[in-house]
């Protein structure tokens, strides 16, 4: 369970305190306005449902270690354990951020070489550069 203490802290890219929720693992915390307030491993803007991820892909704790090596061990551990512990949310956010709900979310279409394109959107003017 996520204990109640509600901390400051501080958001080094905005310059500006967030809300802080620690969970009841040390390295994971939900900070408002934060990757939309999800569980990531602190100080980082690395969430767990990235860390399952990787795993899920075939990636082991030492291969996330080698492509974040600023992260410890017990960090990936703790992302884990909140995993197993909470994974219907986890889970639900994997679903969510599919490439297709994203699209979908976003009224946006992928085209055959990867290009995002929202074609509902208006296109700026662009006569003014020429």
């Amino acid at each position: 369970m996520i204990r109640e203490a509600i901390q400051k802290v501080s958001d080094v890219d905005r310059g500006e305190s967030a809300e802080k929720i620690q969970t009841d693992f040390p390295s994971i915390v939900k900070v408002k306005d934060i990757c939309r307030s999800k569980a990531i491993i602190e100080g980082t803007r690395i969430t767990v449902r990235h860390i399952v991820v990787m795993l899920q892909s075939g990636d082991s704790v030492d291969d996330i270690l080698q492509v974040y090596p600023h992260l410890k061990s017990a960090q990936v551990h703790d992302a884990i354990r909140y995993y197993h512990d909470y994974r219907n949310e986890i889970e639900r956010e994997i679903k969510e951020n599919r490439i297709e709900n994203v699209l979908k979310e976003y009224d946006a279409i992928m085209d055959e070489r990867g290009i995002v394109h929202f074609p509902n959107r208006r296109k700026k003017d662009v006569s003014r550069l020429a």
